[in-house]
């Protein structure tokens, strides 16, 4: 049998051609992107507010504006309170449990915070004593002593 085309099959330059029809410029969709920033005006944003402080509710807000409850509560500003931020003592019980050797876990116990907080926490410090010459020379010299003191092994003559 001799090779022939099949008819319901695209040849290499139909196949080239039909790619090219579609830019990746535009979406294919034609429509509005999905994901956009709801766009509201100022005088929007001042409608908003006036209705929530009627109303209290900012659902009710949404349905007579037309607008998604989502895109009002952003707009009223609610429910978000700052991040609460790592005190220096914290951190300070952070730096002291990792040198003690200590688990993330029994360090966040310590700390109230969640382990995962703890373990970016950590690496954020290592980071910024990293990018601090000053930090990187003491923590050599700490370093370079702690070695020392285990090679002549001064330890186990301090035990209590």
């Amino acid at each position: 049998m001799g090779t022939t085309a099949r008819a319901d099959h695209k040849g290499t330059d139909e196949m080239a051609e039909s790619r090219s029809v579609h830019s990746r410029e535009e979406p294919r969709g034609g429509g509005q992107k999905t994901n956009r920033r709801r766009d509201v005006t100022p005088e929007q944003k001042q409608r908003i507010h006036e209705l929530y402080a009627k109303t209290g509710n900012g659902h009710a807000v949404a349905q007579l504006l037309g607008l998604g409850s989502t895109t009002v509560y952003n707009h009223l500003g609610l429910g978000r309170g700052e991040k609460p931020r790592w005190t220096d003592d914290e951190n300070q019980e952070l730096v002291d449990g990792y040198l003690a050797k200590k688990p993330v876990r029994e360090i966040a116990k310590r700390i109230g915070k969640s382990p995962g907080a703890v373990a970016v926490q950590m690496c954020r410090h290592r980071k910024e004593v990293r990018k601090n010459p000053k930090k990187r020379m003491a923590l050599s010299a700490i370093t370079m002593a702690l070695k020392a003191v285990r090679k002549a092994d001064i330890f186990r003559e301090v035990e209590p």
